[in-house]
This record gives structure tokens, sequence and C-alpha cells, in this order.
């Protein structure tokens, strides 16, 4: 339960700076869709995390592996930087289809008027799928 509470308050914390510091806060009729994307998109790297640390067989490379296949990501899809679109065409729908650019377009969506996200919450749902099928596929309990 205090995973879920950091959670939240982290969630709380980061909202009301940006709120603060920027006048930056979601539009009143999204706060549903908010917390629902914010919801999704823990269960679905929860799940990732959990599938990603059942393939790793020591707990030392743990964090190299879990760094190296996040980061590259979110750095090329425009997460850290949103005005970032010099990628090739191929390598940006590419992109589109990891759960990361997806979930920032969810969150996204609460604060500018933009289309319904239908793909980013089916990506981030197969997402969380595939996760949790491979996580539960390959646990196993060690004696």
């Amino acid at each position: 339960m205090s995973t879920v509470a950091t959670a939240v308050l982290i969630t709380a914390a980061t909202g009301l700076i940006g709120w603060l510091a920027f006048g930056a806060g979601p539009r009143a009729g999204e706060l549903l869709a908010l917390a629902g994307g914010l919801v999704l998109g823990t269960v679905c790297f929860a799940a990732l995390g959990l599938a990603v640390s059942s393939v790793i067989t020591s707990a030392e490379s743990a964090g190299p592996v879990a760094y190296a296949s996040f980061l590259p990501i979110a750095i090329i899809s425009g997460v850290f930087d949103p005005t970032f679109s010099g990628l090739p065409a191929w390598l940006s729908r590419l992109v589109a289809a990891f759960p990361i650019k997806a979930l920032a377009e969810v969150l996204q969506n609460a604060y500018a008027i933009r289309p319904f996200p239908a793909w980013d919450l089916v990506n981030l749902g197969l997402w969380t799928a595939a996760g949790a099928s491979l996580a539960v596929w390959r646990f196993r309990w060690h004696n």
C-alpha cells in the first residue's frame, strides 16, 4: 500500500508544481480520464517491469537492463522534449508503438484539446496484457 500512496503523492506534487509554476492544470472534464490514464500506465509499466525482471538472471544486471530498455525509447519518443521531431517517419511510427509514447499522449490529452486517445489506450492495454502474460509464463518460485 505504501507504493500506491507514494505514487499518489508524487502525482499530486507534480500536478501542484505544474499548476503553481506554469499555470498548467488539467481540464475539469478530463480529470477522470487523467486518473484512468495514470492507473493504466502504472499497471502497464508494472507488468512490463515484472516481465523484464523475469528474464534477468542477476541482481547486478537489473538496473542496466531496465535503463537500457527504457531510456532510449523515452528519449526518442519526445517525452523529455516534446519539440523533438527529427526522426525519420519509419522510426517515428516504430516509437509510437511503444507504451511510453501512448502514456504521454493519454496524459497530455487531459491538458490540451485533442481527439480522444483511443489508440493510445488500446496500445497501453495491449502492452499490459503482453507484459502480464510474459511475467506469468516466466514466473517460477525459487527454493
